[in-house]
């Protein structure tokens, strides 16, 4: 690069003294003037070679923009495709929830329904037991009653049977 900036001088001198030298010299500036010329084709074949890398180089980035863009939204996509499943889950789950809620206060009445009916049938049954032993202390009240009340009925009868029939 830095024998391109020095290039216009170059061939400025060269150009100018190439008319006035004797023969050697004129040689010798044909020979600085082939030298510059080859540093120049060299200059701008590193020139075109620089060019050339560079837009491999640009083509590369570009290249590695893309992929990265890809991979950006790709990624994008999945995390989006998460969400989505998860929010849809989420509200699957939400509605379960719901629907167990209101089957446990459904339980919940049927329970106290039946807690309430039981206690009744308690009572119920209480009450019956009461007089199930009301009606045995009868029975067994009556049943020792009932042999003296078979004597006395069959001492009535027998008395009875002794009073002569006074019909004619």
């Amino acid at each position: 690069m830095k024998a391109l900036s020095f290039l216009p001088l170059i061939l400025f001198t060269a150009c100018a003294s190439i008319g006035n030298t004797p023969k050697s010299e004129k040689h010798q500036m044909e020979m600085t003037l082939h030298k510059t010329r080859s540093d120049l084709e060299e200059a701008k074949h590193d020139l075109h070679t620089l060019k050339m890398e560079l837009a491999i180089l640009e083509g590369k980035m570009v290249n590695q923009e893309d992929q990265m863009a890809g991979i950006k939204k790709e990624t994008f996509d999945l995390h989006q495709t998460k969400l989505e499943n998860c929010a849809t889950q989420i509200g699957q789950l939400d509605r379960k929830l719901s629907h167990v809620e209101l089957k446990q206060e459904e339980i919940f009445i049927q329970l106290q329904k039946i807690a309430g009916i039981t206690s009744e049938m308690s009572k119920a049954l209480a009450q019956g037991k009461e007089k199930v032993n009301e009606l045995e202390r009868n029975i067994a009240s009556q049943s020792k009653s009932g042999p003296e009340l078979v004597r006395k009925l069959s001492r009535e009868s027998q008395k009875n049977e002794e009073i002569p029939n006074l019909a004619p």
